[in-house]
């Protein structure tokens, strides 16, 4: 929930206070695919629920251990943990497109990554007790489970990884559009300021101001 809450805000101020910066440099565009590529590698709540959806795994595991185990309770939690991850992707590919600097790629895809990380900062403060008795308990039982990967068989066989690369693939195929759109006058600002000195020529003052896209 907390990332879901984060992500959603993060979004919602990207989408009403940035646009995507006109024409950045060869270096900015080779950081922005590489953050990309790392985003995915590092990031794989999808992937673990991708695997958990259609291979079960985890499933004996926890209908063993836990007395309120339902079916419909494991594949919930694992499609809310993929739409998570993908919601979070999304997030970082925005902030990593918007980004017109090293700088300030650096700065959010280290946001991204922590905002990331919330649930494992959260269950350590529950197995810590911080959260309550009852958390603390569960954390630590959860914390003893052994949940071994399950190799796929069958038609399903890596279908997990096909769609986590196809993920992959449409980013890049995203990328590529802004790079396009970078390149082309479409991403232009509307509006441009510009100041001028007085010490060169004291008229050129008058020319200070903003000025307007103006397409021909």
């Amino acid at each position: 929930l907390i990332q879901y809450t984060v992500f959603s805000l993060f979004l919602l101020d990207l989408l009403n206070t940035t646009s995507i910066p006109p024409g950045v440099t060869t270096l900015v565009r080779a950081c922005q695919a590489i953050a990309i590529i790392i985003a995915f590698l590092v990031e794989t709540d999808m992937l673990t629920a991708l695997r958990g959806m259609f291979y079960r795994e985890g499933f004996d595991e926890m209908a063993n251990a836990f007395d309120g185990f339902a079916p419909w309770k494991f594949y919930f939690a694992n499609a809310l943990m993929g739409m998570q991850g993908l919601l979070g992707k999304f997030v970082a590919f925005s902030l990593i497109t918007f980004a017109d600097n090293v700088f300030d790629l650096l700065l959010n895809f280290t946001a991204v990554m922590f905002v990331s990380e919330l649930d494992e900062i959260v269950f350590l403060l529950s197995k810590a007790g911080y959260v309550g008795r009852r958390a603390e308990r569960l954390a630590k039982k959860i914390q003893k489970m052994k949940l071994p990967q399950r190799p796929p068989n069958g038609n399903l066989r890596h279908v997990h990884l096909f769609l986590y690369g196809l993920t992959l693939v449409a980013a890049f195929i995203a990328f590529a559009f802004v790079v396009h759109q970078q390149d082309s006058q479409n991403s232009l600002a509307d509006f441009v300021k510009v100041q001028f000195g007085d010490e060169v020529d004291p008229t050129l003052g008058l020319f200070s101001g903003c000025y307007e896209k103006q397409l021909k």
